[in-house]
Formats: structure tokens, sequence, C-alpha cells
């Protein structure tokens, strides 16, 4: 019997740590737990949802489990245990990167997957295959190395961070990620399988059932793969932003990501043009977000004031760890504001949950009304993909009664993100590096919506094996039959 990707990971989750064999004593195993106790020290410190989802004691346990192993690990194995008790704060901003040394065996040697997929209903397929590999899109991978597809799953979903309860989220993150460099499988696979330069396969397809062997790929031609970067779009990439007219009466806009800061653009130069003709001809929408995770406040706040009615307040208050923070956690961090790692106290005080929050007085309105909005009807796919700053323009809008959300659940915080700011902790002895949040917004009528899950869309239109093949997209055909209907 086939055990399904969800029943692997519901049991990976309520399993205890599998036992492993024990590794060769590290040369540098002393200063390996260093390492394990700067990283507790510093989450502990400074991160504003350390005990938002999962109690402290749970933590403690796993903190402690750690460093008694530290000794006799190494690097790579480091990273695979870190990330685990990472994971299991349960916030997706907080992540651990791979060291230097780790990143650039990457990039040299072949680790990747010669292929792209998707996970649905529980069931690898292929997405797109490298130049000369037999592989069609909808093939099943039922095995790789010899492995079954679900012992991976099981190995490396509780390694992959999500926001509070969103276990669901971990598929889409075990298939394709920026954060974990194309997907959680090509990211963590390697460090606990090991890898050759050729992966056997065992596929199933219209013919039957196969087994193929194929030349792993290094990151650049994974990145290269047909189809475009594994990787995020920039908001001003030519590809991250796509307008289209649909029949007589409906436009399709897909926003690929919100990530604004690596090379800014006025969101009104992308978006401006194409509410201009929405408003000029009178369509309806369907604003398809569900290749988005999130990134910078300012494209999602354009398109809030362009179809809400403003003023409009989004954040009540924003709340942090008390200061100071120890001296040899800041010493380690990085940040792109320095200031959030010793703001003034005057500028603080107490709020719950043993945090501090801004003296911001009052919340007051943070969007201007737009001198042109949208008012037509809008309709807005989501996935499991959206987080961040995505899930909270879908709160404002749902909180508006503004949009129709049509798709599957998402992943994030609707009550609010740990976000905003992200400091960089550096290991010394290993060299991994920890995304440590310093932040906590609290949205506005965020007790009105799910406090450890992200949102259940209005309409339920997942994606399924039967629909990939057939290059179907039932979010967007039900999205469509909506506004024809009315």
């Amino acid at each position: 019997m086939r055990l399904s990707l969800a029943l692997a990971l519901a049991l990976a989750c309520a399993a205890p740590e599998p036992a492993r064999p024990s590794a060769p004593r590290s040369e540098q195993g002393e200063d390996l737990r260093a390492d394990v106790r700067l990283a507790r020290r510093a989450l502990e410190a400074a991160h504003p949802g350390y005990t938002r989802y999962t109690p402290r004691a749970t933590l403690d346990r796993l903190w402690e489990r750690l460093e008694a192993r530290a000794a006799s690990m190494t690097a790579a194995t480091l990273a695979v245990e870190l990330s685990r008790v990472v994971a299991a704060i349960r916030c997706s901003h907080t992540k651990l990167e791979l060291s230097p040394a780790l990143s650039e065996g990457r990039e040299r040697t072949p680790t990747y997957l010669p292929f792209r997929f998707v996970v649905l209903e529980g069931r690898m397929l292929v997405e797109v295959a490298a130049s000369g590999v037999a592989l069609q899109r909808g093939d099943e991978v039922r095995t790789i190395d010899g492995r079954p597809v679900q012992d991976y799953f099981a190995a490396i979903a509780p390694l992959l961070s999500v926001d509070g309860d969103n276990d669901h989220a971990r598929a889409e993150l075990f298939a394709r990620s920026e954060e974990y460099l194309g997907s959680g499988l090509d990211h963590f696979g390697p460090l606990i399988f090991g890898v050759r330069d050729e992966v056997a396969l065992e596929v199933e397809g219209p013919n039957g059932r196969r087994t193929i062997r194929a030349p792993r790929l290094t990151q650049h031609a994974y990145d290269t793969l047909a189809g475009g970067p594994a990787r995020d779009h920039d908001f001003g990439d030519p590809d991250a932003v796509r307008y289209g007219r649909v029949g007589a009466y409906v436009s399709v806009l897909r926003v690929n990501t919100f990530v604004n800061y690596r090379e800014p653009v006025s969101p009104d130069t992308i978006f401006g043009p194409v509410f201009d003709t929405l408003i000029a001809e009178g369509r309806s929408l369907v604003l398809d977000l569900r290749g988005n995770g999130g990134g910078s406040d300012g494209p999602a706040q354009w398109l809030a004031t362009h179809v809400l009615e403003a003023p409009i307040v989004e954040v009540l208050e924003t709340r942090r760890r008390p200061v100071p923070l120890p001296p040899d956690v800041v010493g380690a961090m990085r940040t792109w504001d320095p200031s959030a790692l010793a703001p003034d106290p005057a500028d603080l005080e107490p709020a719950v949950e043993g945090l501090v929050r801004y003296r911001s007085g009052p919340p007051e309105p943070v969007m201007p009304a737009a001198t042109r909005r949208f008012a037509g009807r809008l309709v807005v796919l989501t996935g499991p993909r959206n987080g961040s700053g995505v899930t909270h323009l879908l709160t404002l809008l749902r909180r508006a009664g503004r949009a129709t959300l049509v798709g599957e659940p998402t992943d994030g915080a609707p009550s609010g993100a740990t976000a905003g700011t992200l400091a960089f902790l550096t290991l010394p002895r290993s060299g991994l590096r920890v995304r440590v949040p310093l932040l906590r917004v609290v949205m506005a009528g965020g007790d009105a919506v799910p406090a450890r899950r992200g949102l259940t869309p209005d309409v339920l239109a997942p994606r399924t094996v039967a629909s990939f093949r057939a290059g179907e997209d039932p979010a967007l055909e039900a999205a469509l039959a909506l506004l024809e209907d009315g």
C-alpha cells in the first residue's frame, strides 16, 4: 500500500526524532556545541514569536538534545539538525542558511535532481525535465536512488519552516522554494542521504512503470531549466507581473512576488497602466497571487489602496523582545536596520507575552486614498505559497468584504507576521547562518482571523493530479465561472 505524502508528513511531525547512526566525532565538535548555544541564546533573546506556537519546554528539550549530540556532528549534520529545531518554532521567516563552504559545494557539485516537480494529492509529478532526460510532464516519480519518495518527505518535511499549523504548506516547500535554493528536497536531500553524480528514478507514466538513470545537475543548470529560474523574481523583473484579458469582460493580473528591495521600482510604474486600463474598460479582475510568497510592503500596499476604500488601518502595533540584547548575540548579528538591534528603551513600553511594543500611539491610517481606485468585481487566487505580506493583504481584503478568495489554503499568519526586520546570525565555528526576526506586527482585526493557520479561501478549487496532467487550472476556471455568473 502506498503511503501518501500527507500521511507521511503527519507521522513525521507526530513521531519523535528518528534515531540516526552515530557519526564520527568531529574535530570541531566542542566548537559546534558553542554554535548551538549561541543560536539558542539569540532566538530566545531576540525572536518575538519564539513561543507563539510551541511551548518553551518543548523547545528546551530540542535544544538540549541537539547540544548533547553536536560534539559528534559535522557542519553538514548540524545544518540538518539545527534546521529541525528552528522549524519547530513554526515561523516561516526563521530559517537556517548554509555556510559559505556548503553553499560553494552545491555550486560546484551536481547535487540537484534533473527535473522540477510538484506534489499533488500526495504524489510527486514531473513538471519539467532537463534536456535529454526521459521524463514527461505528469510522470509520477515513485523512488529516488531506491528510496520511496515518501521516505524523503518524512525526513525533510519537519525541517521546513512554516507559520503556525500550516503543515499543508510543507509540500509546496518540498517541491519549490527560493529560501531553500530550488526545493526543500534538493536542499536537504544531499545533506541527509548523500548523492551520486547519477540518479536512479523509478517512474510511472501512461505506458507503465520504468526505471531511468540521468545525471544530476549543478545549481546553475537547475536554475536554467526550461520554464525559468526556480528562484522567485524581483518585483521589477519582466515576468514578475503579467496582465492579460480573458474574454470581453475579465482581466487576469498575476503578481508572482512583492520582493522590491534588491532593485526597487515604483509600484505605480508596474500597476498604474494596468489599473488605468481596468478602470477605463470597466472590466472585472482576477488577481492571481498563488506564486507570491511576500516581500516588500510597497507593492502590497499599492494594491490595497487601489481596490479598498481608504484610509486603511493595517497594523495596530509592533512588538519585539525587551532590550538590551546580549552583547555576544548583537555582535554576531547583521541586519539592514541596525537600530532594530538596539532601539532606545524610551521608545518601548510593556506588552503581553513578555514582549514590549513601540510607543506609536493610537493606530492611524497608513494607506492614503488613491486618486484612482478600481471598484469592479474582484476575485483573488490563493495557494500554499502565500505568506507574510501576501497573507496580510488577503486579510485586509477579507476584512473589508472586498474580494472572493478562490483556490487553496495559504501559509502565513493573518493576525500578524513575525517579519519586517530580519537579523542574520552567523555562527562562527560552523559558518551556518540563522535568520532571526526582530519584529512582530499585530494586524487590525487580527482577533477575527485564525490564530494558528493561514486563510481558507471562500471557494476551494485545489489542483489535482488529473488537472495537472490535463493542463487545467481549477482555481482560474472557478474564478472565471464566478465572474461570468455575476
